[in-house]
């Protein structure tokens, strides 16, 4: 939600919800969603992605961290 709430947000595209299996299957199956956004520059949009990785978090049962960001600098 506090997401859906910045003015950078174009579109969250969620492909899972909660309590869904997702199988390590090494697939597009496995994405979570895209997050689609505009920034002024490049370093506004690092900014905002940085804010992404430190915010979002999707937890496994045993309360791992399920994400994984294809994000380089």
């Amino acid at each position: 939600n506090e997401l859906k709430r910045r003015p950078e947000l174009v579109a969250f595209v969620p492909f899972h919800m909660e309590g869904d299996i997702i199988e390590a299957w090494g697939s597009a199956k496995q994405v979570f969603s895209y997050i689609h956004f505009t920034a002024s520059d490049r370093p506004e949009a690092e900014r905002f992605i940085d804010w992404i990785i430190e915010t979002l978090s999707v937890e496994g049962e045993s309360g791992e961290q399920l994400l994984y960001n294809i994000y380089r600098r």
